[in-house]
């Protein structure tokens, strides 16, 4: 009984340390530069988006784009998408002032987002985000300092690299 239970906990051992070191592997550091609304630009180190770099939740985005016109007659969360920030070299925000609006049960607003890809063979794409999901990382100024910035805050964000 005793030989069973230690055997167990070797091998529970074992799979934890595997499921340890697969997760640190998988661990990067992206980094790159911000442009605000403002003008500002920032640099920017271990970047995410909505606190993750894997299975970014975007929407749909109008087939129709017209910044004049910007009621969506579809609920943008039927329509999910899951973006990686290793796939991505730009976020672009071409009308950071303009929402998309979904009138059901309340008003659900959205922005528009256009994605520039790592590889070049990849068209540029469009999707919607919601205006308040954040983009945080550590930004260099003066000094280190964490920030959360909301998408309805940037102009541009820029991926140069990664590291582990």
């Amino acid at each position: 009984m005793h030989k069973i239970y230690f055997i167990s906990i070797i091998i529970n051992s074992i799979f934890f340390c595997f499921i340890l070191t697969a997760t640190d592997l998988l661990t990067y550091h992206y980094y790159g530069a911000i442009t605000t609304l403002h003008g500002h630009e920032y640099t920017i180190r271990n970047m995410l988006i909505g606190g993750k770099q894997e299975c970014i939740q975007v929407y749909r985005a109008p087939a129709d784009i017209n910044k004049i016109i910007t009621t969506l007659s579809y609920d943008p969360k039927e329509y999910i998408s899951y973006l990686r920030l290793a796939d991505m070299k730009e976020i672009i925000i071409p009308y950071p002032y303009a929402q998309w609006v979904y009138k059901h049960k309340g008003k659900k607003k959205y922005l528009l987002i256009e994605i520039i890809w790592q590889h070049e063979h990849r068209p540029k794409s469009t999707f919607l985000i919601e205006p308040k999901r954040r983009l945080s990382g550590i930004v260099i100024q003066k000094g280190k300092t964490q920030r959360k910035i909301p998408f309805s805050g940037l102009k541009k964000m820029s991926i140069v690299g990664a590291q582990k």
